[in-house]
């Protein structure tokens, strides 16, 4: 889905807005507090590293001490996923449909 001259609050044009979403099972974290990225291919191959995103998580329970935190474009196809581990126990972030807002400033 593109949304084409799309206006922030202070009225600067954005130059495209596209909507991704994808059903998604994300791999075990480590046990031990940290970081880990995962990438899915999810775009028609138009995408930017310098896109801004936005990822919004299965609205179902969320797994205890452990989240999605971050997005980002790995390659015209993928974004990368950052989950965190709140915790020094393994947990597997939750599965289900992820949502990314991508946006072209």
């Amino acid at each position: 889905m593109y949304l084409d001259k799309v206006f922030t609050d202070s009225s600067v044009a954005l130059n495209t807005a596209q909507f991704f979403s994808a059903s998604i099972t994300p791999g075990a974290l480590s046990a031990s507090l940290g970081m880990k990225e995962e990438a899915y291919t999810v775009g028609p191959g138009n995408l930017r590293t310098t896109d801004l995103v936005y990822v919004m998580a299965p609205p179902a329970a969320t797994q205890a001490n452990c989240c999605v935190v971050a997005a980002r474009v790995s390659s015209a196809t993928q974004i990368t996923n950052i989950y965190a581990n709140l915790t020094a126990a393994a947990n597997v972030p939750t599965p289900g449909v992820y949502g990314w807002l991508v946006i072209r400033p």
